[in-house]
């Protein structure tokens, strides 16, 4: 993520894809091939994500496993999906006026019941997931930043392999 030529510097939208090389103790930009583009809800289709970590120094504990799919359904309306730790679930998602910006709305869930630390899992997720305002990229990683109740931070995200 950066600043693209019409962007606020406080609103990184532009997708750039910059690779490197070491020669001796010196770090080089290398060209690539790929043009950069724009920050869209769109861009976080394809695979699955995993979350990773609850906030930057708590990851997920072994054996919770949640997942976040984005997509659209017939009328063109954003949606996220996937696994919460025991149940599925799906919500809705507006883009924002700037790149980064969302609105979810409240999470929709099957209502199986799993062991404690799944269920503690699930419930922490889906009410992290309603209070997120933005999303973004740190290095490769989906960061998705929220606000609840007194609690801010933001939910990392690793995309799996297609």
């Amino acid at each position: 993520m950066r600043a693209g030529p019409h962007d606020a510097l406080c609103c990184p939208g532009e997708l750039a894809h910059v690779a490197w090389e070491l020669h001796g103790d010196k770090l080089h930009p290398v060209p690539t091939d790929v043009t950069p583009g724009r920050l869209w809800l769109v861009t976080l289709a394809g695979a699955p994500w995993v979350l990773r970590d609850w906030s930057w120094d708590e990851p997920v504990a072994p054996g919770i496993e949640i997942t976040l799919d984005v997509g659209w359904d017939l009328e063109g309306v954003y949606r996220f999906g996937g696994h919460a730790a025991c149940n599925r679930y799906s919500v809705k998602a507006a883009p924002g006026d700037t790149p980064g910006d969302v609105a979810i709305g409240n999470p929709i869930a099957t209502k199986m019941a799993c062991p404690d630390p799944q269920m503690a899992a699930e419930s922490r997720f889906l009410r992290r997931l309603a209070s997120v305002r933005k999303y973004s990229f740190v290095a490769t990683q989906l960061a998705l930043d929220f606000r609840d109740g007194d609690t801010t931070g933001t939910m990392l995200f690793e995309r799996t392999k297609p």
